[in-house]
């Protein structure tokens, strides 16, 4: 009888992490360039530049107080922090970043596919005019958001859509207010 090697495989089976949502180029310019020649090409797409914060809502907060804001861009899904360079100023995560969803009649490119919503405890003395955003996930951070910041927002009151419901304002002022329909015209009399 001859000997026999018997060898037991063993398979480990694990959880394999989500691949990282690769950028998507859309187009270059200039579409062509000539063989052998330097040629600068900009690249157009999403998820180019890693996180990305595109706007904010409400695009504007007062100086003094407590706000809620929710940051949209790219790549926010994956944010694990989030600071500032201003003094005295505190930001922490509310809800974890996710994906957004995007209406058919806005471009993905401009409005960003996940968002991360936020607090900002604003000190009693803020002086600035813009508050430097920064928010970071494994891979690295986005360039500073610059939020507004104003001494006081005026609530916009509808109906203002005509000369004659034109909302009352003295300057200057912050409007915090609502698109409340396609091509929604907003009108104010100072």
């Amino acid at each position: 009888m001859t000997p026999m090697l018997l060898v037991l495989l063993l398979v480990v089976v694990q959880d394999k992490p989500k691949p990282k949502e690769l950028p998507v180029v859309k187009y270059a310019m200039p579409l062509t360039v000539l063989s052998g020649s330097k040629t600068k090409v900009t690249l157009r797409g999403v998820r180019l530049d890693g996180v990305v914060i595109k706007y904010s809502v409400p695009l504007a907060i007062e100086a003094d107080g407590k706000a809620i804001v929710l940051l949209r861009g790219f790549q926010l899904d994956g944010v694990k922090s989030v600071t500032t360079a201003a003094k005295d100023v505190d930001l922490k995560i509310l809800e974890a970043g996710k994906k957004a969803n995007v209406q058919s009649n806005f471009a993905v490119e401009k409005i960003g596919d996940s968002t991360v919503a936020i607090e900002v405890q604003m000190p009693k003395k803020f002086t600035g005019d813009t508050l430097p955003i920064v928010v970071k996930d494994a891979n690295g951070e986005s360039l500073p958001y610059n939020l507004t910041v104003a001494s006081s927002i005026t609530n916009e009151v509808e109906p203002n859509d005509d000369f004659v419901k034109a909302q009352k304002l003295t300057l200057p002022n912050t409007i915090d207010g609502l698109l409340q329909k396609e091509r929604d015209i907003d009108l104010f009399q100072l």
